[in-house]
């Protein structure tokens, strides 16, 4: 499990021993679970997902349940899916969601952009599958941390851009319909001006941390990736909606990433919050008082399915 997850999971445990765990979801549905699931083969190799679908006490499936992906990935390392990141530790399949885990290539393995072809592919896969699945491919959240929360961003992009859409199932769109974006990337070539000393970011773009590298330094390769990859390359009015939390004395993702991208979405029409902590590190835990954040993330996505009994708002 990667530190990211680790976070996720302990940031979910404190949540979830509060209001969730006293009642707050009616447990309607229950959950099965498809694991390692196929939704992209390359060179031989097997991209997986898990997905939990809500099913009623007779194990039938619901009709038309919203879909709630979360990235496995830290520093766009991944491989394997997990259990629904913080979608999984709610338990949103008993409040009749489909929670869906997501892996990559690695980067260990694939370069750039092969992560961002993946999340896609993934993507359009569940909405080829939403009959059998039983999803409404209309309200599709994604949520992820660090490079996690990168990828969602790129999920966010209209599909008027095409040019990570490879492989299987292209007549379905691969955008979602909201991002809940933690602490994610946004603009590479900032990043990279900026002296940030991430292995992995540098990696991504194609090359080794270097100190003093600057904007000026950077190989043209690594300027055209930067510009590729960069989720704020793409920020157009037909871009999904994006709630996205960061801390101001984060060091791998500086704030102004967050910043940025809010700037950007908002100056095109597009419903957007930026929740800031001034005491948050590059660690959800650290962002703010986890049933607020719970509650924030709830209400910007919106569904009725997610919103707070009375009993929860007293």
């Amino acid at each position: 499990m990667s530190f990211s997850c680790r976070i996720v999971v302990l940031f979910l445990i404190v949540l979830f021993s509060g209001s969730c765990a006293n009642g707050v979801w009616a447990q309607v549905w229950s959950a099965k679970v498809q694991r390692d699931v196929i939704y992209k083969e390359v060179n031989g190799k097997k991209i997986l997902l898990n997905i939990a679908l809500p099913v009623d006490e007779n194990g039938k499936t619901r009709e038309n349940a919203p879909l709630l992906i979360w990235i496995d990935s830290g520093c766009w390392y991944s491989d394997n899916p997990g259990n629904g990141g913080i979608w999984g530790m709610m338990k949103l399949w008993e409040r009749g969601c489909a929670v869906a885990s997501v892996s990559t290539r690695s980067l260990a393995t694939d370069a750039f952009p092969a992560q961002i072809e993946d999340v896609k592919a993934a993507v359009r896969f569940l909405r080829a599958h939403a009959e059998e699945y039983g999803i409404d491919e209309n309200r599709i959240a994604v949520s992820g941390a660090s490079s996690g929360g990168h990828l969602s961003n790129m999920l966010g992009m209209s599909d008027e851009f095409r040019l990570f859409d490879v492989g299987e199932n292209l007549e379905e769109s691969s955008q979602v319909n909201v991002v809940i974006n933690f602490y994610g990337p946004t603009d590479f070539s900032v990043l990279l001006d900026r002296h940030v000393g991430v292995e992995c970011i540098y990696l991504a773009l194609g090359d080794k941390p270097r100190k003093g590298r600057t904007l000026a330094d950077m190989t043209p390769e690594m300027k055209e990736m930067a510009l590729k990859c960069s989720p704020i390359t793409y920020v157009t009015g037909k871009s999904a909606p994006t709630l996205t939390f960061h801390g101001v004395m984060d060091t791998i993702v500086p704030v102004s990433q967050g910043a940025l991208y809010y700037e950007a979405l908002k100056s095109r029409g597009v419903r957007t919050e930026l929740w800031t902590s001034n005491t948050g590190v590059h660690d959800i835990g650290t962002l703010g008082e986890s049933e607020l954040l719970a509650r924030k993330i709830l209400e910007f996505i919106g569904w009725e399915e997610l919103k707070m009994s009375e009993s929860a708002e007293k």
